[in-house]
């Protein structure tokens, strides 16, 4: 799916993470406060019990292979991976400006949030030596802006074998860019991003994750 736009303002373009089960329930919402931003749609199989769960946690995974596949078509300088489940009802970049690296909700690394951060407990000792010492999490996954070097980055062949594996997403891909000394930084137009669900009723104007009936 591509809405494209014929203005000429360095605006970032937009790929959904859905699957088939789900759709895009706030896709609507999203195109009228943003009527201008060419979105994009991955559209994962429908999986269940451990196979889901599998997708669940390497779900960079989908951003790396979508960026190998598609980055040909984007012209825009930076690209913003969205979840599904995700309302977005104001205008994109009064939330998120052009940054070079990646920009997310919350950054955490394990000087201050090893303790209330189960993934560095479990993960952290999984990842190649030489990235632990820089390692870092991005939570939630459910957006987040790429710069396009930062995409490129990612996808070079050398880290192949580490997307093979599994290994928790809010981890890994930030972990490979603060080893690269490629800048992961939070947003405050994020903030509104949590883990929690939220009730769609209640929301008010800006971005909110994640938003569904379970």
């Amino acid at each position: 799916m591509t809405i494209p736009t014929s203005n000429s303002e360095p605006l970032p373009e937009l790929v959904w993470i859905s699957n088939e089960r789900d759709g895009l329930p706030h896709l609507a919402e999203f195109t009228a406060a943003n009527p201008r931003i060419i979105q994009h749609r991955f559209v994962g199989k429908r999986l269940s019990g451990d196979e889901r769960y599998l997708v669940w946690r390497n779900c960079d995974r989908t951003i790396r292979e979508w960026w190998q596949a598609n980055r040909d078509l984007v012209k825009s300088s930076h690209v913003v991976f969205m979840e599904w489940d995700v309302v977005c009802n104001v205008p994109l970049e009064t939330l998120i400006q052009p940054a070079e690296g990646l920009l997310c909700s919350d950054v955490l690394t394990p000087e201050k949030d090893f303790e209330s951060w189960y993934w560095f407990k479990s993960e952290l000792p999984k990842l190649p030596p030489e990235m632990q010492p820089t390692a870092c999490g991005v939570a939630p996954l459910a957006v987040l802006q790429f710069s396009r070097n930062a995409l490129d980055l990612i996808c070079e062949a050398r880290f192949d074998e580490l997307y093979a594996l599994d290994r928790y997403c809010e981890l890994r891909t930030s972990s490979i860019l603060g080893y690269l000394g490629v800048p992961v930084r939070a947003s405050e137009g994020l903030k509104n991003l949590d883990w929690k669900p939220q009730p769609y009723p209640w929301l008010g104007r800006g971005i909110f994750h994640p938003v569904k009936k379970s």
